[in-house]
C-alpha cells in the first residue's frame, strides 16, 4: 500500500505508534556540520544596468536557538563558476536584537555575489531574508 499526503491536507491518521530515533542535534555524538550557500547570484536580475557591484554589508534574518552562532562568507566574482575567494567566515549570534550586531560587513567586489551560511553544532536554524547593501558601478 502507498500511503501519500500533502502539505495543508493534514497528517493522516496511522494505526499503531511512530517512533523518533536519534531526535538529537549531533550526528552520533559528533556535531552536525550545515552550510547553505548561494553563488553566482546577480544582484538586480541578468537585466541589471551596471557591471560590478560593491556589497558593503548584508543584514540577515535567522531564526533558531537564541545564542547559537552561524558563520557567514560573502565573496564578489566576476565570471559564473569561477573560484570563490571567500571572506573570513564572520559570527552571526542569533536572537541578538541591536542593528549593529545583525549587520555582516562584506566588502566584495564583482558582478556576482556569493554568500555562504554555516555552523558547527547547535540546534537547527533558518534563513528568512537576506538584506543587501550595495553600491553600483554603472555601465559606460
Amino acid at each position: 500500500n502507498l500511503l501519500m499526503f500533502h502539505p495543508g491536507e493534514g497528517i493522516p491518521q496511522l494505526p499503531g505508534r511512530l517512533y523518533n530515533v536519534d531526535a538529537s542535534n549531533d550526528n552520533d555524538g559528533e556535531p552536525v556540520e550545515a552550510m547553505v550557500e548561494r553563488t553566482d547570484w546577480t544582484i538586480g536580475g541578468e537585466s541589471a544596468v551596471w557591471d560590478n557591484v560593491l556589497i558593503r554589508s548584508i543584514y540577515p534574518t535567522i531564526t533558531g536557538l537564541q545564542g547559537d552562532i552561524i558563520n557567514v562568507q560573502v565573496a564578489g566574482t566576476s565570471i559564473p563558476g569561477q573560484p570563490i575567494p571567500w571572506s573570513t567566515p564572520q559570527p552571526f549570534t542569533i536572537g541578538v536584537d541591536t542593528l549593529e550586531s545583525l549587520k555582516i560587513d562584506a566588502m566584495s567586489y564583482g558582478r556576482y555575489l556569493n554568500i555562504r551560511f554555516s555552523s558547527t553544532g547547535g540546534a537547527p536554524w533558518e534563513i528568512h531574508r537576506i538584506g543587501i547593501e550595495y553600491v553600483p558601478e554603472t555601465k559606460f
